[in-house]
């Protein structure tokens, strides 16, 4: 009962953290004039009603809810986001079929996600900032592998995080690409081009012997 009880209160302390962010959007909508941002500040009131205290209907909803949950789980210096191009997939299928976002706009909202992770800092003592120096924060997502039944598992979204981490070049998060024999040729291309960058990612895990070893 304790652990229930405990489980509520963590859960009703994220709707509020949620509803101070929908407040302070809506505040800022407010006195925006640029009609642009006017509207982008009301969609994140919006968004920052709804979830994560509700299900997610569409992938800007999906990527709010989880971003909200990812901070819970920070100041973890090692929090995982986990096989990102799988989980939020089938919100952003929706969107496209019903053309309720464009690849653009999927992109841009991508890379506010890699600008809000290096806004993330620790400062937990003297070793600890030397051991972490160059901010790393080991923020690591998962891409493309291979489905429950063995079949390539890459998506649309799989090729835009790419390019969101092609166009904003910064440290985090970082990209780690599973391959196989069915991995598509112009995916790997498509990551190439970000490590010919320099950047370091997306690192490459074989699949076979990655799944050889965990079974």
């Amino acid at each position: 009962a304790n652990y229930l009880e405990a489980v509520i209160i963590a859960h009703q302390a994220i709707i509020r953290l949620a509803g101070r962010f929908a407040e302070l959007a809506a505040q800022l909508a407010a006195g925006e004039k640029d009609r642009i941002r006017r509207q982008e500040l009301q969609q994140i009131a919006r968004n920052c009603r709804k979830v994560p205290e509700n299900p997610a209907t569409s992938f800007a909803e999906a990527l709010q809810s989880f971003w909200f949950i990812f901070l819970m789980i920070t100041p973890s210096p090692t929090a995982s986001l986990g096989r990102f191009d799988q989980f939020m997939y089938p919100f952003l299928r929706r969107d496209k079929e019903t053309k309720k976002i464009s690849d653009e706009a999927t992109l841009e909202l991508l890379q506010c996600l890699r600008i809000k992770d290096m806004q993330i800092n620790r400062t937990s003592g003297k070793s600890a900032r030397q051991k972490n120096s160059g901010m790393a924060k080991w923020h690591n997502m998962t891409i493309g592998g291979v489905t429950r039944d063995g079949k390539d598992a890459s998506n649309a979204l799989t090729y835009l995080l790419i390019e969101a981490a092609r166009r904003c070049p910064v440290p985090h998060h970082t990209l780690t690409l599973r391959v196989h024999d069915e991995t598509p040729e112009p995916l790997l291309l498509k990551a190439l081009e970000v490590v010919g960058m320099g950047t370091g990612f997306p690192a490459f895990v074989g699949d076979r012997s990655y799944i050889e070893y965990m079974v």
